[in-house]
Parts: C-alpha cells; sequence; structure tokens
C-alpha cells in the first residue's frame, strides 16, 4: 500500500481496487479513492458511499486527487451505519494518506460516532501527533496509542495503516515504520455513522488532505502494510 501509484495496482473493479495485489482485495470492505472534486465520495466497491457536508472540496492527493477539509467551514464526509464496516471486538484494519494543513488539538480524521458525545473509535490528531483510540462503552477510553516520536509536519503526506487485532494488539503503522501497540482490549459495537473529517457534525473537524482509505476486515499482516 505504500506505492498505490503503480500501474496495475489500481485495475478494474471487477479484480478489486489493487489489481495484482491480491491479498489487499481479501476482506476488503470498502476503498474510497476520493478523486471527486466534491459533492458525494464514492466507494470503489460501490458498497459505502460518502455524503458530503458544507462541501469538501479538493486539492492535489497523494494519488491524483485527494478531498480537501476546511475545520473553518465545518466541513466532512459521512455514511449512515453501515453493517459492513467492521466495528467492535473484530479484526479490522484502516489505510489511508494524510497531510496535515492545520496541526491542533482534537481534530478528528475518521470517527465512528454519533450526533451527540458518544464514540466506538477514531483516529485524530492532536498537536503533532495521530492517535488512534477504542472506547469501551459510549464515552470510557479503552485503548489508545500515537505515532510516538514522529511528529507530523503541515504539508507532508504520511501512510497510516492501523490494525485491530481482537485477540491481540493494536498496532499504528506510520509511513511503513515500526508500529507503535497497545493491547486491544475489548472495545464495544455500536451503530454509530462513520465520519471522515470530524467527530461529529459540530465537533473535532479538520484541516487536511485525505487520499486513498481503505477499511478491512482482517488483521492486515506486515507484507500487505508494505505493499
Amino acid at each position: 500500500m505504500g506505492d498505490l501509484g503503480t500501474p496495475g495496482v489500481h485495475g478494474s473493479i471487477v479484480s478489486g481496487p489493487f489489481g495484482g495485489h491480491a491479498t489487499l482485495n481479501t476482506n476488503l470492505v470498502a476503498y474510497w479513492k476520493l478523486n471527486e472534486t466534491d459533492g458525494a465520495r464514492s466507494d470503489e466497491l460501490g458498497n459505502i458511499n460518502l455524503v458530503d457536508n458544507n462541501t469538501v472540496t479538493s486539492g492535489t492527493g497523494k494519488i491524483g486527487t485527494a478531498a480537501s477539509f476546511d475545520l473553518s467551514n465545518l466541513e466532512w464526509l459521512e455514511s449512515g451505519n453501515d453493517p459492513n464496516i467492521p466495528t467492535g471486538d473484530n479484526d479490522y484494519s484502516w489505510s489511508f494518506w494524510l497531510n496535515p494543513t492545520v496541526l491542533a488539538a482534537n481534530d478528528y480524521v475518521i470517527s465512528k460516532a454519533d450526533t451527540v458525545n458518544t464514540q466506538e473509535y477514531y483516529f485524530h490528531l492532536a498537536a503533532d501527533r495521530l492517535h488512534f483510540t477504542t472506547l469501551s462503552d459510549a464515552t470510557t477510553t479503552q485503548s489508545t496509542t500515537n505515532t510516538g516520536a514522529s511528529s507530523l509536519v503541515v504539508g507532508t503526506w504520511y501512510h497510516v495503516v492501523m490494525t485491530h487485532d481482537a485477540d491481540g494488539d493494536i498496532s499504528l503503522y506510520l509511513n511503513n515504520g515500526t508500529p507503535t501497540t497497545v493491547a486491544a482490549g475489548t472495545p464495544w459495537s455500536s451503530t454509530n455513522p462513520l465520519h471522515f473529517g470530524t467527530r461529529r457534525s459540530n465537533y473535532g473537524h479538520a484541516s487536511m488532505l485525505l487520499d486513498e482509505v481503505g477499511v478491512w476486515d482482517k488483521v492486515l499482516s506486515s507484507g500487505e502494510v508494505s505493499d
């Protein structure tokens, strides 16, 4: 996944969005290339399309075009509670390219949360670190890990992979480096919607470019992380 721009990786949807990288098509739940200039964003598998709120625009992506979020405009993308989105005490993985345009506390990149103060899991920026957090109920933190000693810099692209092993650890990779890990514990399962660019509609908006977002209902292997 570190080089999704090579020829053949984004093959026809018949063979999956990863083309010759066959194992990355296995257990793939959704993949958003985010190449649209504005409006709704389509899942390459056709399963979980995202609704635009307050006009998420576009910018130059890591590969092609990226979704561009401006926290001052309270912009975000959202799907409803889709039963295919991995949740709770199960195996799952997320991958995306992130380029922060502002680094501040409580800027949410991806979240599974509702419109009040209940959350399931989320990626968020806190100063110069990216964090991934799960909860054991609507408001209680279960597990959290971050990018450790790696400080993020505005205007720089970062490849992020998170793997959640229900029987082991949560691992957070930055640019295919050594992951930071924490015990997974027993997070709760919710019917919360999925958001890109916010925790909920009126809190935690981010300023960033986001590109090539994928989610799997399996733990990606180290080889798949580096593909």
